[in-house]
């Protein structure tokens, strides 16, 4: 059985963990928000007190936060991710951050030899409940294989965008262009 630590339960996130237990994974779930646990954890997640301890022995560690920083904060902070990740499991934030927190992110994680995919999410709320979602990823091509099959649960169209950074990159330009859209069809 695959464990994962799902850090992050809003709009988006907690329907995602909620998906990847249904499909039998172990999930770890933290949100600063303890009711956002305590509702997930009668579905039958376990509940953590940290991100750190949410991420001891997870094959897997999921971020879908609201903004850089706290990514940062949950992967460095006091009690972060960093503290606990094996060497073995792979990082997937999920957020849609700026390129350039994605960047230091990353290359702290590297500094530490531990591996990361950016997986920035397109589509919304609902398409996270019926685990429709797109994921622009960026990360080496092994990373992407080893992450798959749970992305695959999430989602049903992913594009790989190149190393890590790119998903990020890719998920800005999918906004401008929503946006763009949107504004031309209100003329």
């Amino acid at each position: 059985m695959t464990t994962v630590a799902f850090i992050g339960l809003g709009v988006m996130g907690e329907p995602m963990a909620r998906n990847l237990l249904k499909s039998g994974c172990t999930v770890r779930v933290f949100d600063v928000r303890t009711s956002a646990m305590e509702a997930i954890s009668l579905k039958g997640t376990v509940t953590a007190t940290s991100p750190a301890n949410a991420t001891v022995d997870a094959e897997f560690i999921f971020t879908m936060l609201p903004s850089g920083k706290e990514v940062f904060q949950a992967v460095f902070g006091d009690k972060g991710i960093a503290e606990t990740m094996s060497e073995n499991a792979l990082f997937i934030d999920t957020s849609t951050i700026l390129p350039a927190d994605t960047d230091e992110i990353s290359e702290a994680l590297g500094a530490r030899k531990r591996n990361m995919i950016d997986a920035p999410v397109g589509r919304l709320a609902q398409n996270a409940e019926e685990g429709t979602l797109l994921f622009m990823v960026g990360g080496s091509e092994s990373d992407l294989e080893q992450a798959r099959p749970l992305l695959n649960i999430l989602g049903d169209k992913i594009v790989h965008c190149g190393p890590v950074g790119m998903g990020s990159r890719m998920k800005i330009v999918n906004n401008y262009q929503s946006t763009a859209l949107n504004i031309l069809t209100a003329e």
